[in-house]
């Protein structure tokens, strides 16, 4: 099966929700914005784009860390400590848990 010309139906709806925004008239001349709207970030939204201004402000040290480490790896002289592994996993595990109630 083959469809032709999805592309361009998608383009021309989204080029008509731009053009409805910068004239500000829907299809039937009514304005569709006002000056009262606004936008609300989820706390997922936020907590994703402090993390985000984070790592992008980090410092190279963990640079160095992660090199280290892909030489370890590749030298086969890595060796994870499988205790300190489950341990974290469980405490994530509870904290969702605690988190949920």
């Amino acid at each position: 099966m083959q469809i032709k010309g999805l592309l361009t139906g998608l383009q021309t709806y989204e080029q008509s929700k731009i053009d409805k925004n910068k004239t500000g008239k829907g299809s039937d001349g009514s304005r569709t914005g006002s000056s009262s709207d606004k936008v609300t970030l989820s706390e997922g939204a936020k907590l994703y784009r402090s993390g985000l201004e984070q790592a992008l402000t980090a410092d190279e040290v963990r640079s160095e860390k992660i090199e280290e480490l892909k030489a370890q790896i590749k030298d086969g002289t890595y060796q994870p400590d499988s205790r300190r592994i489950a341990e974290k996993m469980i405490r994530e595990d509870m904290e969702g848990w605690f988190s949920r109630s």
